[in-house]
Formats: structure tokens, C-alpha cells, sequence
């Protein structure tokens, strides 16, 4: 639940479009036109460039396309859920007619701990947000089509700066080719979250908690059996805007992790009949790793084996 004046700041902020060398420090709170010159970088700290991992489409073809985030070294932007402050990065895209679009795949978040003991969530350095996208069958060979897509998000470092582009991409119609940045793709695929019955780690998974009838807060414990422990285990909720989610609390004991998440409807709020989150982890050889985690809101318990335990993502 974002109640900071902080997450308020940098929200209003970004709303009334404050030019990039206008910046708000991190405490929320506008500086003088003077502290914004010297706090605010001259050239701006994020860049986004809109890619595709194939540099030629044959028509019916499934491509993935994807907007690059290059951040400069110390900022961060945020996740689809920003937690206690900040904004979501958002990428919309606009494509030809006939060509369909997949949902946004994020990758496994990082947790930021801002002053004041704020909680984030989000990205540094480099991230791809990417979608499959299925070209129609009636593309005519030898001509080109457009890809655009509108990509807005909120950086901060020691100051929060707003930015947002608009991106184009011009891709030819004859035989399939991959492109310069087919291996970025895979990279970033290897970073997405993956379905329960996917991880090969995880061997049970048993939830239980939930809303009772006339209750607006409970707990709800999610208890993980590995094949093999796992290290640096973390919990990401999902964003709804019904829910208060509080940090939650990991015990980890061999191979036995136990998670418990405090979960409040928000007044005058209808939650949904699930939300979700990731459980992330780091694998012997140091790569991070993400599970997605659907949790029902009823007060009921679930249990299951890695094969048993699949659900779609809300």
C-alpha cells in the first residue's frame, strides 16, 4: 500500500508530465530550480530502443518483439508492481492490423530499500520487456511494415526523473531471418518467470489461508518443498489494487521454505478471486530463478505436487 508522501510525489509528478530536468528528491518533496540543475543528470539516465529477434517476417510468422532498457549505473526503474513507491514502466504497443499481440513478460524483479525503509521493486543496469507477436498470413512479400510502441517509466536514483518515447521499428516481409539481437532475446527469456509445474526445484508446494466470509485482512502461508535447497529466497507480489500486501515473512530450513504473506482489502475495495506472486531464488551456480505463484483469496487450502500444482496466471 503506497500511503507515502514520498510514492505521492513521484506520482504526481509523473502525471503532469515534469520536464526531464525537473526531479524530485527521493523523499517526495520538489527542489528548487537551482537543486534541480545540480541534482538532475544533463543527458537523461534511461535509454529504450524497441527491438525484434527476427530482422525479416514471412507471413503467419511468431516473433518476439521487445522494448530495451539501458539505465546508467546507480538508477533504477520499476516493476509492473513498484511496491511502497514509485510507478510502474509501462509499454504499449501499436501494430499493423491483423498482427496479434501477447501479454508483456517482465523479468524477475530486484528489491530496493529506499529511505525511510521503503520497499521497491523493479530493474538496474538493463532489462527487456518483450511480447510474442503473430504475424497475419495476408503479409505481401517484399513490402515492410511498422512497429511502434509508447514506453513510459519513473527512474530514481538519489532524485526520481520521469521519461517516457515513442519507438518505432521497420521490418521487411519475405523469408524468416533472424536478427543481430536473437541471442539478447534468449538471455532475457532465461530471466522470466516460469510456471509452478516448470521448476524443476521445487518438488511441493501447500498454501493455505485466505479471506473468510466478512474478514478484510488474513495471512496467507505458502510452504515450499525443494528437491534441493535453494538459496536467497524472496517473495514479489503482484500489483492489485484492491489488496494491501505487506512484506511477508521467509523461513528457509533445509529444504523446507515456509513464506507468510499479510494480505488487507483496501476500503471500499472488491478484490478479485486471486492474485499472484513470484517466489524467486538463487540456483549452486548463482542464477537468480522465479516461480509464479497464483494464490486463491478464500480461505481454503491447497496442496499439491510440482505436476499437480499448475494454474494459470491471473
Amino acid at each position: 500500500m503506497r500511503s507515502s508522501f514520498a510514492a505521492f510525489g513521484m506520482a504526481l509528478a509523473f502525471l503532469v508530465g515534469v520536464p526531464n530536468e525537473r526531479a524530485i528528491n527521493i523523499e517526495g518533496s520538489m527542489t528548487t530550480e537551482e537543486h534541480h540543475l545540480s541534482q538532475a543528470p544533463k543527458e537523461h539516465p534511461v535509454k529504450a530502443q524497441l527491438l525484434a529477434d527476427a530482422s525479416q517476417i514471412h507471413p503467419g510468422q511468431t516473433f518476439t518483439l521487445g522494448v530495451l532498457f539501458d539505465l546508467q549505473p546507480g538508477w533504477h526503474i520499476y516493476w509492473q508492481n513498484p511496491g511502497d513507491a514509485g510507478l510502474a514502466t509501462t509499454v504499449t504497443f501499436a501494430l499493423p492490423e491483423g498482427f496479434q499481440l501477447g501479454k508483456l513478460q517482465w523479468p524477475l524483479p530486484k528489491k530496493f530499500i529506499e529511505p525511510g525503509d521503503i520497499v521497491t521493486y523493479g530493474y538496474t543496469n538493463r532489462t527487456l520487456l518483450m511480447t510474442t507477436v503473430r504475424a497475419p498470413d495476408n503479409l505481401r512479400p517484399g513490402s515492410t511494415v511498422e512497429l511502434r510502441a509508447r514506453a513510459a517509466w519513473l527512474c530514481c536514483r538519489k532524485i526520481c526523473i520521469p521519461g517516457q518515447t515513442a519507438l518505432r521499428l521497420e521490418l521487411p516481409i519475405g523469408q524468416s531471418r533472424p536478427s543481430p539481437h536473437t541471442a539478447l532475446f534468449a538471455t532475457w527469456r532465461s530471466r522470466l518467470p516460469r510456471p509452478i509445474d516448470e521448476d524443476e526445484r521445487l518438488r511441493r508446494l501447500h498454501i493455505e489461508g485466505g479471506f473468510s466470509r466478512g474478514e478484510t485482512s488474513t495471512r496467507i502461508t505458502l510452504t515450499l518443498e525443494w528437491t534441493s535447497a535453494p538459496a536467497d529466497i524472496e517473495w514479489f507480489p503482484a500489483a492489485d489494487p484492491a489488496l494491501s500486501v505487506t512484506p511477508a515473512t521467509i523461513r528457509s530450513r533445509d529444504r523446507r521454505t515456509e513464506i507468510t504473506v499479510p494480505v488487507s482489502i483496501l476500503p471500499g475495495r472488491t478484490p478479485r478471486e486471486s492474485f499472484w506472486g513470484l517466489v524467486v531464488y538463487r540456483t549452486p551456480d548463482g542464477h537468480r530463478r522465479g516461480i509464479i505463484v497464483p494464490i486463491h483469496l478464500r480461505a481454503e487450502a491447497v496442496s499439491g505436487t510440482r505436476s499437480s500444482t499448475k494454474r494459470r496466471m491471473p
